[in-house]
């Protein structure tokens, strides 16, 4: 029965990525926005079991996940 309610657990939360995708028009979302959604909706996941479900939500082709470096970006005044 533990399995059973992890796995559920586990659905629950990918389908809440998957809610916040679509909200979003399917558009890209960040990964701190990504992360205070999921603790809005009472899954707080450290990186790496965020990282799992967004893995396992692309091997499914449910999702397309991109890895982006911030930039810094230079004004003309220094």
């Amino acid at each position: 029965m533990e399995k059973f309610s992890q796995d559920v657990k586990h659905e629950s939360q990918r389908g809440v990525i998957l809610l916040t995708l679509i909200y979003r028009g399917l558009e890209w979302v960040p990964w701190p926005e990504l992360r205070k959604h999921m603790a809005r909706q009472g899954y707080p996941l450290p990186d790496d079991r965020l990282q799992f479900h967004l893995n396992y939500l692309a091997g499914g082709q449910y999702v397309e996940v991109e890895k982006r470096s911030a930039v810094s970006i230079q004004t003309a005044d220094g």
